[in-house]
């Protein structure tokens, strides 16, 4: 296994991790929007996540290492296949 599932105690998570075409963020009670950078910080892609469970295709982003970064200042990490 690579970098673990992580789902915290919050309730705020990514799963699977690594990922191949499509990542699924559990956001907890707010609807917000949320950025992908890549390694060198630049902008990847912009999405709104609302309350539960989302899924993001992958599409597009090649392999690597990403920061979901939310509006409300939270940050997860994940790679891409």
């Amino acid at each position: 296994m690579g970098l673990a599932d992580v789902v915290s105690a919050g309730g705020l998570g990514v799963w699977p991790n690594p990922a191949s075409d499509q990542l699924f963020v559990k956001v907890p009670n707010t609807n917000q929007s949320a950025w992908i950078h890549d390694a060198t910080g630049r902008v990847c892609g912009t999405t709104r996540l609302v309350s539960g469970t989302n899924a993001l295709s992958l599409a597009g982003l090649g392999a690597g290492a990403y920061v979901l970064r939310l509006e409300g200042g939270e940050v997860l990490r994940f790679v891409k296949e």
